[in-house]
């Protein structure tokens, strides 16, 4: 499995840097514990010292120090079914987060009350499933 994010960008410069990677808990989504069948999912899990993860310019970026993009290979992820067997499962035990941290730059188009589009997509063998998310400004 293979995760990537990509960032906006505008006139050469990008408006958010990739600096992280990691699991989420999941209690922001679900009332619920999430991933009780993925211990390697658990949000204490070293990602960057486990998983290959590459963060990176892209050609729409000018300035060399903004990385505006992530790239992570986590491997294989097999549900482990402990949850069936324990006979207490929920279909949110076979469901794990991955969050991706961003820095806000200093552009002049980021500023308070403003919305931009993060994207990413999750590789699965010859599958590849695309989608973004909106990442509303809120600045001190």
């Amino acid at each position: 499995m293979e995760l990537s994010a990509l960032t906006p960008s505008v006139d050469g410069v990008a408006l958010f840097t990739v600096t992280g990677v990691s699991f989420g808990d999941g209690s922001l989504a679900s009332p619920v514990p999430l991933g009780r069948n993925f211990p390697c999912a658990d949000p204490a899990v070293d990602f960057a010292n486990t998983y290959e993860t590459d963060f990176a310019k892209t050609e729409s970026v000018a300035t060399f120090m903004q990385t505006d993009s992530v790239t992570s290979d986590l491997g294989y992820f097999v549900s482990a079914g402990w949850t069936w067997e324990q006979g207490d499962y929920l279909p949110e035990d076979d469901v794990f987060l991955v969050r991706v941290e961003l820095e806000m730059s200093d552009h002049p188009d980021t500023f308070t009350g403003q919305q931009f589009e993060v994207f990413l997509s999750v590789t699965l063998g010859e599958v590849v499933v695309v989608g973004e998310s909106l990442c509303y400004l809120r600045k001190p």
